[in-house]
């Protein structure tokens, strides 16, 4: 009777045990996920359900905001924004995004940041940079008040864009497609 009254004792103890590891476990995951999503700038739930972790959406965010600062104060000497004034509003630019080109409206490859190389691009076929088309990018939208307002679109659409305003965008996409449906030219 005493060995079965400590078998059951211990038995009981290692559950007590067991189920206190669990709530540890669950408590500590509650910790790491609340820290996470407390950073300043989280990544939206489409970019993580593209398989994007936070670190790489942190990384892949502060080499816009620096590269875009960096390009901005030659093009624009009296600039008085700072980097993380470009973090910021590109951030609020993803977020508004809700993963999809400003311009479009296609679903933007969230999952491709970071993978596109400039150095490897001179060796790409063109099948190759294709398929980088719905990597989502920074682009320059407006500059109001002088500062620079920021949307988020694909590299395809951000390439033809090019460094057109916004007006002269769309005329320029009309010329096309006025000129495709004058002459009825065969693709």
């Amino acid at each position: 009777m005493k060995s079965l009254t400590r078998s059951l004792c211990d038995s009981e103890a290692i559950s007590a045990l067991t189920q206190r590891e669990s709530s540890c476990e669950v408590f500590r995951n509650s910790v790491e996920s609340t820290f996470m999503t407390s950073k300043k700038y989280p990544a939206p739930p489409f970019v993580k359900d593209s398989g994007v972790t936070e670190d790489s959406y942190s990384a892949w965010l502060a080499r816009k905001a620096q590269a875009h600062h960096r390009r901005d104060k030659k093009r624009f000497p009296t600039l008085k924004e700072s980097v993380t004034d470009y973090k910021q509003k590109i951030h609020r630019a993803v977020e508004a995004s809700q993963g999809v080109d400003h311009f479009t409206g296609e679903k933007l490859d969230w999952g491709l940041i970071g993978k596109w190389r400039n150095e490897d691009a001179t060796n790409r076929t063109i099948s190759q940079k294709k398929k980088f088309n719905r990597l989502p990018t920074v682009d320059h939208f407006s500059r109001k008040n002088g500062k620079n307002q920021f949307v988020i679109c694909s590299w395809q659409i951000n390439d033809m864009k090019n460094d057109n305003e916004y007006s002269e965008f769309l005329e320029l996409c009309r010329k096309v497609l006025d000129y495709a449906e004058a002459t009825k030219r065969p693709l």
